[in-house]
């Protein structure tokens, strides 16, 4: 009997759930990041400067990337839940058609650029000019992969949030990143 009442229920509480996981777009109050939580940040009052300043502290260009001269832009979606705790939902890498039909600013994208890349044999002589893209397909998808990662990492490494809320209701938001990775 319990089995088949919990079958019963089972509907209602995914239900529940998916009202509750609202687009930053919908929601009254945006997640805000707590300002104690970014050491450089010390009285910048600004979501969005706060929001990049976390984030630039701890992103990376992949260096298997940057070997194979792989530039891309990256998706990431997250969740900021209703205790302002971050979880990464989906990352994905962009085709360059996709890019082209996105309608976005340019400040709501985060620039990663690689400036100059070392001689091959590690000396500190001249920058050379970063390497052609790689048209190897598992070289490219293992770049990809790690752009990702790098994306998704710098997301999960954000400080506490103060959770969003809808109707005076904290409700978990669904949030989406775009990244830029650029060889200069």
């Amino acid at each position: 009997m319990r089995y088949v009442l919990s079958l019963l229920l089972l509907p209602f509480l995914f239900t529940l759930s998916a009202q509750d996981t609202l687009l930053m777009s919908q929601v009254d109050t945006k997640p805000q990041l707590k300002t104690e939580d970014i050491s450089t940040a010390d009285g910048e009052s600004d979501q969005e400067q706060r929001f990049l300043i976390s984030i630039y502290n701890t992103i990376n260009y992949p260096r298997y990337a940057r070997e194979n001269g792989v530039r891309a832009m990256v998706e990431v979606t997250y969740l900021v839940d209703v205790n302002g705790a971050v979880s990464i939902d989906k990352t994905r890498t962009l085709t360059p058609e996709e890019t082209t039909n996105i309608d976005v600013s340019k400040k709501e994208v985060i620039s990663i650029v690689a400036y100059g890349m070392r001689p091959p044999n590690g000396s500190l002589g001249t920058s050379v000019s970063p390497p052609r893209q790689t048209k190897n397909k598992k070289r490219l998808a293992k770049a990809y992969k790690s752009l990702e990662e790098a994306a998704a990492a710098s997301i999960r490494t954000l400080p506490g949030f103060i959770p969003g809320s809808h109707e005076e209701k904290s409700v978990v938001v669904r949030a989406v990143q775009l990244f830029t990775f650029q060889l200069e």
